[in-house]
């Protein structure tokens, strides 16, 4: 029996005295004398008064020990000694008889029926305690020698039975070996064979006896046996289990592609390799139709390449028409995965641009001459939008829609860099010997509604919603008001900082059909310079005739804007009012004006 560490080593004092003893007695005085004794020892008492008790305690818990009286009512401890034995729960228990009685005859029949010792009363303490010990600790080795004949008999079983399946196991092995069509081998750890199995015929053409005793590597292509030896040089820290695939030499010099499993055998305990077993398959066959395979698999991509590439071309083609950007809000990826009807609703600023008076400009010009010089105008601008987060929904002749779904600010931005590209424009083309051109920026944010309409040969994208029909009454008050962007009080006072910018008042229009009239303003940031100054500078006399005109003080409001016209006769704005101003004051206003200009269709 193993010895346990210092540290966990129980002496057997200990474990006697963790033992559980069951003390049976109906005289109480002698019951409360032998529990006190044995506790005082260390000893887990359990007292009991009567036969009926006792058998109930034993079942319930079994104790280590029973110390059992006779003389006792209903059932006496011979009984009570019987019962226990016949149950098996019980019946290893070791049981002492602690009595009166004397005789032999009496003796006798308490070991007839179970007893292992017999303490006659009046008791001695030190006998009692020697005979408790004695048995308890002869009952813990009669345990431990019946655990360790179980676990004998269990080991011997398990032997027998590895025995058994190892016989079977090592014909098995014979006749796999004889059998298989793979060639099974052993081979040293220097990768010398030891064993081969008669496949060896069939896959190489050797005999047995042609083999057994030569390395491994001399059956190996040359163009693979630098790497099989690299590997052998590190055959102590290979896998359990390893597979490899080379070229192998036949008899009659031609080669076979050949896969073999590797299994390593080492020594228990110094782990080094002592054997290794090979199997090896012939996958020529198999390596044919792998290269067949990899061919048509390059073929293949290769051809998936050109018709990505193709695809690609051709996408970048389609987003010149629907911009990527309306497929993302309508949740596609692609132009195919687009059906008629399909919709989304999101807030964006909508920007509208027209070239002002492009009818006339172009009536001087070739259909040709036209094209170029759209082409021209929109390939500067263009790209202002997407540079400022934005995109191109559409060109309507010389006007252009763009949407900008993130900032309001980035469309404002756009406008002003617009404006000032068209400034940059106009001095090229002014040294090409043409007139320049002047824009108009239309600028609101709202709900749109982006979707697919059309019938199912032909469709296109589009956005409906009052805030695109708003943005362009905007871009024609730019005509109007002689401003080059005019922008609603809906996205102005929208930006987070409107005071980085230059504005004023203009006007309070409304869109025909329309109930809410709708405050309007013109941005100066992006007018040229000489133009911006003057219209900062009349600026207070431009409000103060505002400020007159719609409280129906039109007198007054005509000498503000006659103001503004002396230093600032292009200000097509002032004149606008100071025309309106002169007319109602020679003839009044209608019953229900209210200063609202009502937009009309351009």
């Amino acid at each position: 029996m193993s010895k346990l560490p210092e540290n966990t080593q129980m002496s057997e004092q200990t474990v006697m005295a963790q033992a559980g003893i069951l003390v049976v007695d109906d005289n109480l005085a002698n019951l409360r004398l032998l529990a006190k004794m044995l506790a005082e020892h260390g000893y887990k008492i359990r007292p009991a008064t009567t036969g009926r008790m006792a058998l109930s305690a034993a079942q319930t818990e079994p104790p280590d020990l029973i110390l059992l009286d006779i003389m006792m009512p209903e059932l006496d401890g011979y009984e009570v000694c019987a019962q226990l034995k016949a149950n098996e729960r019980t019946r290893d228990i070791p049981i002492i008889f602690i009595s009166a009685m004397s005789d032999v005859a009496d003796k006798v029949k308490a070991f007839a029926v179970g007893g292992v010792d017999y303490i006659p009363k009046p008791f001695q303490v030190a006998e009692v305690l020697a005979r408790v010990e004695t048995h308890l600790a002869m009952h813990r080795l009669q345990k431990e020698l019946q655990a360790q004949n179980e676990a004998l008999q269990k080991e011997n079983l398990r032997r027998m039975r590895v025995q058994d399946a190892l016989r079977e196991s090592r014909e098995r092995y014979r006749l796999l070996a004889e059998n298989s069509t793979d060639m099974i081998s052993t081979q040293t750890p220097q990768g010398v064979y030891r064993y081969v199995s008669p496949a060896c015929r069939t896959l190489l053409g050797y005999e047995m006896e042609e083999i057994i005793g030569r390395s491994a590597q001399e059956f190996v292509h040359p163009e693979d046996l630098p790497a099989i030896r690299e590997l052998n040089q590190f055959v102590e820290q290979w896998p359990a289990v390893s597979t490899i695939t080379y070229r192998a030499r036949c008899k009659d010099g031609g080669y076979i592609w050949l896969e073999t499993t590797h299994r390593i055998v080492r020594d228990p305990k110094m782990g080094m390799v002592v054997e290794i077993i090979a199997v090896s398959r012939d996958i020529t066959q198999r390596k044919a139709a792998e290269d067949a395979l990899q061919q048509a698999h390059d073929k293949l991509e290769e051809r998936v390449q050109e018709r990505t590439a193709e695809l690609a071309k051709t996408n970048l083609a389609l987003g010149r028409f629907v911009p990527y950007e309306f497929l993302y809000f309508l949740g596609h990826e692609s132009i195919v995965e687009v059906n008629l009807g399909d919709q989304t609703q999101q807030e964006m600023t909508v920007l509208c641009s027209d070239i002002r008076d492009f009818t006339g400009l172009s009536e001087t010009m070739s259909p040709q001459d036209n094209i170029n010089f759209l082409n021209a105008y929109l390939q500067r601008v263009s790209p202002i939008i997407r540079q400022h987060h934005g995109f191109i929904d559409k060109y309507i002749g010389d006007a252009m829609m763009a949407l900008f779904p993130e900032k309001i600010e980035d469309a404002l931005q756009a406008a002003i860099a617009i404006q000032q590209e068209v400034l940059h424009y106009n001095r090229h083309r002014q040294e090409q010997g043409y007139r320049p051109i002047q824009i108009g920026v239309g600028l609101h944010t709202g709900l749109l509604m982006l979707g697919t309409i059309g019938e199912a040969q032909r469709m296109e994208s589009t956005v409906i919603s009052d805030a695109v029909n708003l943005a362009f009454r905007l871009e024609g008050l730019t005509k109007l008001y002689g401003a080059g962007i005019v922008i609603s009080q809906n996205s102005l006072f929208s930006l987070d900082q409107p005071t980085r910018y230059r504005f004023r008042f203009l006007d309070r229009v409304q869109v025909k059909g329309k109930t809410e009239a709708v405050s309007v303003f013109e941005i100066l940031d992006g007018c040229p310079p000489e133009i911006a100054d003057l219209k900062l500078k009349t600026l207070e006399d431009f409000e103060k005739g505002l400020l007159h005109y719609h409280g129906q003080e039109f007198a007054q409001a005509r000498t503000h804007f006659e103001q503004v016209l002396k230093h600032n006769p292009a200000d097509k704005a002032a004149r606008f009012y100071l025309k309106r101003a002169t007319h109602f004051n020679q003839y009044g206003v209608p019953p229900d004006w209210e200063g609202v200009e009502e937009l009309t269709e351009k």
